[in-house]
């Protein structure tokens, strides 16, 4: 009943409601907060060298430094400035140029607002990072196949901040990285973007944290043979990669990868092409080589083990023995998913 236009609930509707299973938004909201309380505190720092050294790969501050030490030099130079409210292209006084090279002048981020702008010029950076590369090594008379210097394009970055990502219990990623030739779902997501405006040197913030936990929770759940899961961190103009291990997590900051003042100098446009290589660098490893303990690249009915030897199984799926020309192991059939 209610007196005087008000209203109450009665004590059987709310042991009621009690009794319901929760509504997505509360089992979302709920897992968010137990994946903070669970992980937030088993962060640490890692110097970039020091993640390539726990890869195997060679521990170097620029991976492209002996190979093309200018590589994306002309982007640094061009990159935008980023004030609170909205990106703008950035004035360049003080330095040898003097405008933007044009590769983000009629960029259509411009005109976004807050996040999406972050968003949707990491996505324009990458593509003419992928360009810039190939044009390095048609340049360099490296013809397709022939032991490129600077490896090309391999996987597909795809805009997700307007919808979900497919078989993902409605997660909205800001940007996916997914696997060649593969459809867009979350068993094929390679690496996570997520970007937010404020700079969040430490500690992330919790709404961020959780957010990014639980991305990379569910790609957890979806893909088994992980060894890590990334998250390409962008907030405000720097860019960190967030690498989640199965109970431990490691921030390594990239650096910045635009501008947040509009003067700037010689060592501003060199901090900036520095990160976008070590970006590039990351978004170019094979997929044994950067967050899974084999090459998934093909799909899951060719899944390929490298350097391995005897007879393998992963979640008990038979494997065959090693191709002794190509030292490889190849999965036969499917792997079963929980």
């Amino acid at each position: 009943g209610s007196a005087m236009g008000t209203s109450y609930q009665t004590p059987g509707a709310v042991r009621t409601k009690e009794l319901l299973p929760p509504s997505d938004d509360e089992k979302l909201e709920g897992r968010r907060k137990w994946l903070y309380n669970e992980l937030s505190d088993r962060g640490e720092p890692m110097q970039f060298p020091d993640l390539l050294r726990n890869l195997g790969l060679p521990p170097v501050d620029d991976p492209f430094e002996n190979v093309a030490p200018r590589l994306f030099h002309s982007l640094a130079e061009s990159a935008p400035f980023l004030n609170v409210n909205k990106m703008q292209q950035t004035c360049m006084e003080g330095t040898a140029v003097l405008q933007p090279s044009g590769a983000f002048e009629k960029s259509s981020f411009f005109t976004l607002d807050k996040e999406k702008a972050v968003n949707s010029y990491f996505q324009r950076l990458v593509n003419l990072m992928y360009e810039e590369a190939a044009r390095h090594n048609a340049s360099s008379g490296q013809a397709e196949g022939n032991g490129k210097t600077i490896p090309e394009r391999m996987y597909r970055l795809v805009d997700y901040q307007t919808k979900e990502v497919p078989n993902s219990g409605g997660l909205k990623m800001d940007l996916v990285f997914f696997y060649p030739r593969q459809p867009e779902n979350i068993n094929n997501v390679h690496i996570i973007v997520e970007g937010k405006l404020k700079n969040m040197p430490d500690p992330i913030a919790v709404k961020a944290f959780a957010q990014i936990a639980d991305y990379q929770y569910n790609v957890w759940k979806a893909q088994h043979t992980r060894a890590f899961v990334p998250v390409l961190f962008l907030h405000g103009s720097k860019l960190d990669l967030v690498v989640f291990a199965r109970d431990h997590w490691y921030r390594v900051e990239l650096g910045p990868v635009c501008y947040d003042k509009q003067t700037i100098d010689g060592h501003d446009i060199d901090d900036v092409r520095l990160t976008m290589a070590r970006l590039y660098y990351v978004i170019t490893q094979p997929s044994e080589s950067f967050g899974h303990i084999c090459d998934v690249s093909r799909g899951w009915k060719h899944v390929s083990f490298v350097r391995d030897s005897g007879v393998n199984s992963v979640l008990t799926t038979p494997m065959s023995s090693p191709d002794p020309t190509t030292d490889s192991v190849a999965l036969l059939g499917h792997i079963s998913r929980f």
